[in-house]
């Protein structure tokens, strides 16, 4: 297979990261194919998520090799909204795919309401006035 007439520039890999939503959980997604788990590192300081990492080059393709593909180490962070439960952080890499969830605190959760039926004079009524200038 030839070279492209481009210039061979060697590409910075980032993660694609990707989030979504429950009433219990916030999951991510970063894509991370071909990063072992003893070359990625996962750290949670304060409300931001730091993944690192290196994609390296397969063995024997240092020299006359050309790829479309990025490699390297790579360094992202995540800003994680209030109301999480990080005491119970989750992470798992499978695949290629590092999946992330955290549970969404129980005083974040959405909660129904009751309503009352009755009219306005079961309960005693309160006037409240307003001072005059």
């Amino acid at each position: 297979m030839g070279r492209p007439d481009s210039q061979n520039v060697e590409n910075t890999f980032s993660p694609a990261i990707e989030s979504a939503w429950t009433d219990q959980v916030l999951h991510l997604r970063a894509i991370v194919p071909g990063v072992q788990q003893n070359e990625l590192k996962v750290t949670l300081n304060s409300n931001q998520l730091v993944l690192e990492g290196e994609r390296r080059r397969p063995q024997g393709w240092e020299q006359n090799a050309w790829t479309q593909l990025a490699y390297g180490k790579f360094r992202t962070s995540v800003t994680l909204p209030n109301g999480l439960d990080f005491e119970n952080l989750n992470c798992r890499l499978h695949d290629g795919v590092l999946d992330i969830d955290i549970p969404v605190s129980e005083a974040r959760r959405p909660r129904q309401i009751q309503v009352q039926v009755g009219t306005a004079n079961d309960d005693q009524q309160r006037t409240i006035s307003a001072p005059t200038h």
